[in-house]
């Protein structure tokens, strides 16, 4: 037990000593038949005592509940102060390292697309240089824009395969090219063919294509 409990409960002794001394002379006087307070000063007097050492040993034990609490409150205060300080540091790191890793992904993308770009021109060049008339190219977004794709003239049975099952959006025919698109893998379900490039698929293609054949025009 420490010394701020110890003067807490002298304190408290104190006041109740106090009181019991007032209740004993009470009960006394009334045996005797005696004016049960005595005089009228005594009556002043023994109430101004009792509330002197009542109003004394509430205060006593009220200075010792602060000085022992207080420490424990700004300690609680400052260890709350720093978690909130700490927690708003980790928020701030944590949203500069998410905007960081967005911003490197988004370039990757641009670098992975723009590769992809470069590898269909290429492709688009040496086709036409070499007389083979042969080439599409798949796009994931209308307009020819998004992520391309290129296919040489041939036979697909699923572009699951590929990554691009369900994500055609517009496609790009290269020269004299003829192709035959179908809704599900295997050539199976709504067909429709193109002979032309076509920047937006009709509803019943878009984002459906799973299967397609590449051949020259006849």
């Amino acid at each position: 037990m420490g010394i701020d409990e110890i003067g807490k409960l002298v304190a408290l002794f104190i006041s109740a000593l106090t009181l019991l001394n007032g209740i004993y002379d009470f009960i006394k006087k009334s045996k005797k038949q005696k004016r049960l307070w005595g005089s009228h000063a005594e009556l002043v007097m023994k109430i101004s005592w009792i509330t002197f050492f009542f109003l004394s040993g509430y205060f006593i034990s009220k200075h010792f509940e602060y000085k022992f609490k207080q420490p424990l409150i700004e300690k609680l205060i400052q260890e709350k102060n720093q978690t909130h300080k700490l927690k708003a540091e980790l928020n701030t790191s944590f949203q500069s390292i998410l905007e960081r890793s967005k911003s490197k992904i988004h370039e990757l993308d641009i670098a992975v697309q723009n590769l992809q770009e470069s590898y269909n021109e290429i492709n688009e060049e040496i086709s036409k240089k070499n007389g083979n008339l042969f080439g599409v190219i798949l796009y994931s977004e209308p307009n020819y824009q998004g992520r391309p794709l290129f296919f040489k003239n041939g036979e697909y049975s699923s572009l699951h395969n590929f990554g691009f099952g369900d994500k055609v959006r517009s496609i790009k025919i290269l020269d004299q090219l003829q192709v035959t698109l179908w809704e599900d893998v295997y050539y199976q379900g709504y067909r429709k063919r193109l002979i032309a490039s076509a920047p937006v698929l009709s509803e019943e293609l878009d984002n459906k294509i799973s299967s397609m054949t590449i051949e020259r025009m006849p």
